[in-house]
């Protein structure tokens, strides 16, 4: 409405969410990637087509267990239409877990035996899931992959021309906005490309005071319980109930973007309604009776 109100009409303008901004502008410029074969509805079905190649491996007895099938030859009749559905609904589910993989977990599975340095404990699932990912990736393709990408880049392993050509097609500015949460993914990549183009991340905090080390009551009683210290001596708040309760995640994000600079556009509202004195309470961070 604003860009109508100023230029006289607003129409066709693309909005792209962060991942495929990344994606458009930086990934296929700078590393030529062909089309994206890792988005999870294109990987359903390369993993659909996988399982019958690992069913009978000693690793995928999870696998057996949910379909129902336990050779390859059983997946060649299609009379069992609920097994069939089985089949390809644990596709669905075990492409979306790979593409959260590939986002939260770029490390990992960018290691060609999924070591992964977050995690001091093997998931049981973890080597039927590799098996898996070899069967319906190659190597090659897996060099495509947005985790391999994502080290390629913030190891700056593309060529000086590249980048000169895609910071000329690049806007000068680029502004994040409508987001309450970012994967590290993306804010490194985002932190990486402010070295070269200015770009504004609109947060819409729900405290204008620090909150990055509030904790919900539960967890503040539990940490006294096992540590038989009280919460004073720990110095542990819990600051405003609800937010610290339900703001976990934010939190997380929130405490990642401290480190860049940042101006505060918070303003008071008016307690005219029980939602807005709720909403006071939050935004400064304190407890109201």
């Amino acid at each position: 409405i604003k860009i109508a109100e100023k230029y006289g009409i607003s129409a066709n303008i693309d909005f792209p969410f962060p991942k495929n901004f990344i994606i458009d502008n930086l990934f296929k410029p700078l590393f030529g990637i062909p089309e994206n074969i890792f988005s999870p509805e294109i990987m359903q079905w390369k993993i659909m087509k996988a399982i019958p190649e690992i069913i009978e491996t000693p690793n995928a007895e999870p696998l057996r267990q949910y379909i129902g099938l336990r050779q390859k030859s059983d997946f060649s009749d299609s009379s069992d239409e609920r097994k069939t559905a089985k089949w390809f609904q644990i596709s669905q589910q075990i492409a979306g877990v790979f593409d959260q993989y590939l986002i939260y977990r770029p490390e990992m599975m960018a290691d060609e035996n999924w070591n992964d340095p977050l995690s001091k404990q093997d998931n049981i699932h973890k080597k039927w899931q590799l098996e898996l990912w070899k069967r319906a990736y190659t190597t090659e393709e897996s060099e495509h992959s947005l985790a391999s990408l994502y080290l390629k880049f913030m190891r700056n392993t593309y060529s000086s021309e590249k980048m000169e050509k895609l910071l000329s097609n690049l806007p000068h500015h680029i502004f994040i906005f409508g987001i309450s949460y970012l994967p590290i993914y993306f804010t490194n990549i985002f932190k990486a490309l402010s070295h070269f183009v200015d770009i504004s991340l609109f947060y819409l905090s729900p405290s204008r005071k620090f909150w990055g080390d509030i904790k919900a009551s539960k967890e503040i009683a539990r940490q006294s319980v096992k540590k038989s210290l009280d919460a004073g001596i720990l110095h542990l708040e819990s600051g405003n109930s609800l937010l610290a309760s339900l703001g976990t995640q934010g939190k997380d994000f929130f405490n990642e973007l401290l480190s860049d600079n940042f101006t505060d556009l918070s303003e008071d509202n008016n307690h005219i309604s029980v939602l807005s004195s709720i909403q006071q309470s939050i935004l400064d961070l304190e407890e109201r009776d």
